[in-house]
């Protein structure tokens, strides 16, 4: 049996632990895995919006694919957007009760409008030109960032209708 609560963690290319947070499952079939979670950081801005304490994710992980989407409401049911990084696939430990991925920087945000707000694209070009990132971790963000902005284009991202 499934875990109802994990623990999520974000890794950064070198390994080392970005951020942490819990969620609870809500899905696990194929190589998809959805999560609930409560955003936990006071404020942060991103494109036009603010994303605050409390508002609520539903999270899309993907065993087999280089990217995971946020989509975000307010706490009272409002769609604020999409969150999208580019990722490495999905690692569920279920014995650990973890879900483990390493970030490779780049993200995407996307409004209820369909507006996209492109972000860390300066950041990876850096960390390109620094050797931060493995060859093969770059190839990788390339086939997610692909993956995610043809997602976007053709408003595909991924959804979760049932009651929050």
């Amino acid at each position: 049996m499934l875990p109802t609560r994990l623990l999520v963690r974000k890794l950064r290319p070198d390994g080392s632990q970005a951020f942490a947070w819990n969620a609870t499952l809500l899905r696990h079939e194929g190589t998809e895995i959805v999560l609930a979670a409560r955003f936990n950081v006071d404020s942060w801005q991103v494109g036009d919006t603010v994303l605050r304490r409390g508002d609520e994710f539903r999270e899309f992980y993907y065993a087999d694919r280089a990217y995971n989407v946020f989509q975000v409401f307010s706490p009272g049911g409002t769609l604020k957007g999409w969150y999208c990084n580019v990722s490495t696939p999905a690692d569920l430990d279920l014995e650990r009760g973890e879900l483990r991925y390493t970030d490779l920087v780049l993200d995407l945000w996307v409004s209820p409008e369909g507006q996209q707000t492109r972000l860390d694209e300066d950041e990876l070009a850096e960390r390109r030109a620094n050797g931060e990132i493995s060859a093969d971790l770059l190839a990788l963000a390339e086939r997610g960032w692909a993956d995610l902005l043809a997602l976007a284009a053709a408003h595909a991202l991924p959804s979760w209708t049932d009651a929050r």
